[in-house]
């Protein structure tokens, strides 16, 4: 008998995807940033990088950390988004918190990232 077949990051992604969070501010997210646990998320969607995650793909995460699609916050990003309070797309995919611009209706970001 054939082990149960793995799901993928399509799969994983599809289901997180019901989980992202809209327009979280920057300050209920910044104790998680002051915990080193939030990640910015630019160029996956926040589903996908939440499965990359959740399958441990050491390769993708690295490859994602190398070209800047996926960046741990410095210091500047907080006290930029301490003065300003922009909102963020959010998903949390234990224990990482990963984030992303938001972007409303009529394609306006919050935060300069």
């Amino acid at each position: 008998m054939a082990p149960p077949k793995q799901p993928d990051i399509a799969e994983i992604a599809a289901t997180l995807a019901d989980e992202v969070l809209d327009t979280a501010p920057w300050d209920a997210i910044a104790p998680h940033y002051a915990r080193g646990v939030v990640l910015l998320v630019d160029g996956p969607t926040l589903s996908e990088a939440g499965a990359v995650l959740v399958l441990d793909d050491v390769k993708i995460l690295e490859s994602w950390l190398a070209d800047g699609r996926v960046r741990r916050l410095t210091d500047t990003d907080a006290e930029q988004w301490n003065a300003s309070n922009p909102a963020f797309d959010i998903l949390i995919v234990e224990p990482w918190v990963l984030i992303a611009d938001h972007v409303d209706d009529r394609g306006h970001s919050d935060a300069a990232t």
